[in-house]
């Protein structure tokens, strides 16, 4: 009953008030959710951005040049025969840091071991116009197979010859190379440091050819 002796102009004012507050609230949510959904969606972008990328990069990813790395005979063994020499690293740690190394400088690392002298000239064979660049520790090979020479010289691919010990301060035997006077070059004595030098090497000269 106190309603209706309340002025029509107060109803006016508390409504007035009411619709202002209201309309307050919902701009406010309205902009807070509409700052939250902008969040998301930048969220979503930035998410499938980055799966897209990772996806280009390990399936489409070409890359400007192709290494093979061949290792020879006992080169299996790194990490167990005789340490003291071929040191703790294992050969598929090295290939795996010579794989990185790789993709940071927009190269390709294929590579090839065998204790067998035919798989070792067939992937020689099958690198004909598909690698840039061999990098090749053969081995006992080394000075033992003209096979491997004349595998290397039928086909033309440049090399560069590594060996992780010091062969000329080994057996005599050791301190003749079938492969070094037609190779680009010899890298021994410097353990698996070598392959990386070989590497860096066999980039910088592929990127001179194709200049």
């Amino acid at each position: 009953m106190i309603l209706k002796y309340i002025p029509v102009s107060l109803y006016l004012y508390i409504y007035t008030l009411l619709f202002i507050f209201i309309y307050n609230v919902y701009l406010i949510n309205t902009k807070f959710f509409m700052i939250n959904t902008l969040n998301v969606y930048i969220m979503m972008y930035n998410t499938c951005k980055l799966n897209i990328l990772r996806y280009l990069l390990k399936n489409h990813m070409k890359f400007f040049y192709n290494i093979l790395i061949i290792n020879g005979p006992n080169l299996n063994l790194l990490g167990e025969r005789e340490p003291h020499i071929y040191g703790s690293t294992t050969l598929t740690q090295l290939i795996k840091q010579l794989d990185e190394k790789g993709k940071l400088l927009n190269t390709n690392i294929h590579h090839v071991q065998s204790n067998s002298e035919s798989k070792l000239i067939k992937s020689i064979h099958d690198s004909n116009k598909k690698i840039d660049y061999i990098i090749i520790n053969a081995g006992a090979f080394t000075h033992t197979s003209i096979a491997l020479r004349d595998a290397l010289m039928g086909i033309n691919i440049p090399f560069i010859e590594v060996h992780i010990s010091n062969i000329y301060s080994r057996e005599n035997f050791r301190s003749h190379s079938w492969l070094s006077d037609i190779s680009s070059g010899v890298i021994c004595g410097f353990g698996l440091d070598g392959y990386f030098w070989a590497l860096k090497t066999a980039i910088k000269r592929i990127k001179q050819t194709k200049k």
